[in-house]
C-alpha cells in the first residue's frame, strides 16, 4: 500500500484553499494528507486541510527550528513555505537531509527580489525591462526624483522598496483634495509636501528611513505570469491579464520571453510570479514574487495542475511535458466555505 504523501503549507493567501483542492484532486490520483498553519484560525485556506494548526509566532532561525520539528513530528515530505520563506531557504539543506522537499527559490534570489530597487539595479544590462525609477531615502533624493520624473507626464507613484501588494503605495497629488474628493471613495494619495514633511521629520528624529521606490504610474493592463521553474529553467508559464472584470489567459509573446529571461537571470526555482505592465509600448517589470501568487489557482483554466506539477518536480518524479491551453476569457467570483470546528 502506497503511503499518503504529507504536504504542509504555512501561512498563505485565502485563495490557497483552491490550490489545496488542486493538490487533492491531482491527476495521478495520489493519496495526500494536507497540513496547514496560519496565524488566523478563521483563514479560509485552513478549510482545505486535513490537519490545521495555529501558526507559530516565532521568527527567523527559531521558526526554522520549529518547522524542522513540525516536519519530523508529522512526517512531512513536501513543504511549501510563504511565511519566513527566506529564513527557511537559508537552511533548506537541513530539510533536504531529513527527506523534506522545500518548494521555494534560493535564499540569494529571495533576498534580492524582496527589494524592488535592488531588483531593478540587478537588471542593468536588461535596461529595456526596467521602467524609469528612483530610489529615495531622504528629502533631497525625493525632491530630485520628482524633478526627474514629472516631465514624463505620468502620475507619480511612491511605494516601499520592500513591501507586499499595495501596502504603502501612494500617488503623488499635485493639489490638495477638494471637498468632493474627500467625500468620495478612499484614494491612496499624498501631496509632495506631505512626503517632504514626513521624510524631514524622520531625518530630524534620527529615524532610519527604509528606501522608497519612486516611479511613473504604468497605467496599462497588468500581466501576471505564474511560472513553475527548475533552477533557472522555465518548466511551464501561464499568463493572466486583466482589463476591468475581464480576465484572460493570454499575453504577448514578448512578455512571455521576458518572463523566461528573468527566471533564468535570477536562477528561480519552484512556483514564482512575474508581473509586467507596459512603458512606451514595451513590457517592463513591476516585480517578481518568489512565492505562489494569490491567483495561482486560476491557471487550472489552462487545463493543467501547476501546484501538483510543482510537487512532482520537487520530489524528482518524472512527468509529461506540461502544455497549457491558453486563450480562456473568464471572471473571478467569491464563494463561501464551511469552517468546521475551531482549531
Amino acid at each position: 500500500m502506497v503511503p499518503s504523501l504529507a504536504i504542509w503549507l504555512n501561512r498563505n493567501y485565502a485563495t490557497t484553499v483552491h490550490v489545496l483542492e488542486l493538490l487533492r484532486n491531482n491527476p495521478d490520483r495520489r493519496k495526500i494528507t494536507l497540513y496547514g498553519s496560519h496565524k488566523d484560525a478563521a483563514s479560509p485556506m485552513l478549510t482545505g486541510c486535513d490537519h490545521r494548526f495555529m501558526e507559530s509566532t516565532l521568527t527567523g532561525s527559531a521558526y526554522v527550528d520549529y518547522a524542522l520539528q513540525f516536519c519530523r513530528d508529522h512526517r512531512i515530505k513536501v513543504f511549501l513555505p510563504v511565511y519566513e520563506q527566506l529564513a527557511i531557504a537559508l537552511r533548506a539543506n537541513e530539510f533536504a537531509e531529513m527527506g523534506v522537499a522545500v518548494i521555494c527559490p534560493s535564499a540569494e534570489s529571495i533576498e534580492l527580489l524582496t527589494d524592488k530597487c535592488a531588483t531593478y539595479q540587478a537588471l542593468g544590462e536588461h535596461y529595456e525591462l526596467v521602467p524609469p525609477w528612483r530610489k529615495v531615502a531622504c528629502v533631497a533624493e525625493f525632491e530630485q526624483a520628482l524633478e526627474d520624473l514629472r516631465p514624463l507626464g505620468k502620475p507619480i507613484v511612491v511605494k516601499p522598496a520592500r513591501g507586499v501588494g499595495a501596502d504603502g503605495v501612494r500617488f503623488i497629488a499635485e493639489n490638495e483634495p477638494t471637498l468632493t474628493e474627500l467625500m468620495g471613495p478612499l484614494n491612496p494619495t499624498a501631496t509632495a509636501a506631505q512626503f517632504v514633511f514626513a521624510l524631514k521629520q524622520a531625518q530630524d528624529s534620527g529615524v532610519s528611513i527604509n528606501p522608497l521606490l519612486v516611479m511613473p504610474y504604468l497605467d496599462s493592463p497588468e500581466v501576471s505570469v505564474d511560472v513553475l521553474a527548475d533552477h533557472g529553467k522555465t518548466v511551464v508559464a501561464v499568463p493572466r491579464s486583466k482589463v476591468g472584470r475581464d480576465r484572460f489567459l493570454s499575453a504577448p509573446e514578448e512578455t512571455m520571453q521576458a518572463a523566461r529571461l528573468l527566471v533564468a537571470e535570477f536562477g528561480l526555482d519552484g512556483l514564482v510570479n512575474v508581473q509586467f505592465r507596459q512603458w512606451q509600448g514595451q513590457a517592463v517589470l513591476l516585480e517578481i514574487n518568489t512565492r505562489p501568487s494569490g491567483g495561482l489557482y486560476q491557471t487550472a483554466m489552462a487545463k493543467l495542475n501547476m501546484p501538483w506539477a510543482a510537487v512532482k518536480l520537487a520530489l524528482g518524479e518524472e512527468q509529461e511535458e506540461l502544455k497549457p491551453v491558453l486563450g480562456a476569457r473568464y471572471v473571478t467570483v467569491s464563494s463561501s466555505v464551511e469552517m468546521g470546528s475551531k482549531i
